[in-house]
């Protein structure tokens, strides 16, 4: 079963999705979706505005258990809460399938999480990582029938193609060449194909794993040697690492606006800067380039 958030509640919590990014989460649905029918299985996309879609959804198919792909989404979060309390005979299960370390791994307790990334980093980044998961031979049989969906979206040309198989063949490029020993030298520049790992787009949508990327780095260090940059990749997932089990235990207070330190930042807004700078129209050429070419690629 994969959620959506109806437009009206993204608005409503500020989730705005370009075209783009919409062409790329859909290709990534359907490539799941093949594979998935593969192995006899599918998936069921439901529109979500409440928790209503989704106990009608309960109600029609009567499972014994259900199990969650956890993700730093409140939304999702308070849904979870309505429906494991409205129905107690079902054996609600959450698997975080999104992070290097499992829960167990974490040195410290939950009300010890470190405040910052660095006593984070220190304590983990010499963990053993667990690897990836082998793709399945096999899957139990659906409890419904396939329905028809589509998920509408302007086609345009796009350098980011969106499913697992683009992104493994993405993985497997990168690593081919030696663009990673360069990757600290090269990892802030504001464009080109070749200065950073260009991963986030598939990390992100469950298209890779991080696990996928720290086994596919550590190939490369076996075979073409570690340096700097090969470690700078690590520690940048390790970045993404902190802030997925921030979100896992201060799920409240993440996003937030007085954050996890319960103080207001002291801020400005102006609606005529805001709406300049989201079309490219400031008094700052570079930040207009970024800008149009944010707009223009997604």
């Amino acid at each position: 079963m994969y959620l959506e958030a109806k437009d009206d509640l993204k608005s409503r919590f500020s989730i705005n999705e370009s075209e783009l990014r919409k062409q790329f989460r859909s290709q990534s649905l359907i490539a799941l979706n093949t594979e998935l029918k593969s192995l006899g299985q599918h998936i069921d996309r439901i529109i979500v505005k409440s928790t209503l879609e989704i106990c009608s959804f309960i109600d029609e198919i009567n499972p014994d258990v259900i199990y969650r792909s956890w993700e730093p989404k409140q939304f999702f979060d308070d849904y979870w809460a309505v429906i494991t309390e409205r129905y107690p005979e079902i054996d609600f299960q959450e698997k975080l399938s999104s992070t290097l370390l499992e829960e167990s791994q974490l040195p410290f307790e939950k009300h010890q999480f470190p405040a910052t990334f660095s006593k984070f980093r220190r304590s983990i980044e010499h963990l053993a990582i667990q690897d990836p998961i082998v793709r399945p031979t096999s899957l139990p049989p659906p409890l419904n029938k396939a329905k028809t969906w589509q998920i509408e979206f302007k086609a345009t040309d796009c350098v980011f193609t969106g499913g697992e198989r683009e992104g493994v063949k993405h993985l497997d490029e990168y690593f081919m060449g030696q663009n990673a020993s360069s990757y600290k030298q090269t990892r802030n520049a504001l464009d080109g194909w070749k200065n950073s790992t260009k991963f986030s787009i598939w990390l992100s949508n469950g298209c890779l794993s991080a696990r996928q990327i720290f086994y596919g780095l550590k190939k490369y260090e076996r075979n073409i040697g570690a340096n700097e940059s090969t470690y700078w990749i690590y520690f940048e997932l390790l970045w993404r690492e902190y802030f997925q089990w921030y979100a896992k235990i201060h799920p409240m207070t993440l996003t937030k606006f007085s954050g996890n330190s319960n103080r207001s930042p002291m801020t400005f807004f102006n609606p005529q800067r805001f709406k300049k700078w989201c079309s490219a129209n400031t008094p700052f050429p570079i930040v207009n380039a970024c800008m149009s070419q944010l707009n223009a690629e997604g």
